[in-house]
């Protein structure tokens, strides 16, 4: 089942001009089973990348949308 859902910067954010707002990712957004959020990023020829959305950013908040 997929739901929908938006991830924003923590209110206390370093750079104040994104504290609190949403982040938009240079790739997909997805959640594994475990409820771990990977950003995927098509890198062309060089196949994709993974990375966990907490090597990103220290903190995040998710929002869960109907």
């Amino acid at each position: 089942m997929r739901k929908k859902f938006k991830v924003f910067y923590p209110k206390d954010y370093h750079d104040q001009t994104k504290a609190g707002a949403e982040y938009k990712p240079s790739g997909m957004l997805a959640m594994n089973k475990d409820g771990v959020f990977f950003e995927i990023v098509d890198r062309g020829w060089e196949g994709w990348s993974v990375y966990k959305l907490s090597e990103i950013l220290y903190s995040y908040d998710v929002v869960w949308e109907d």
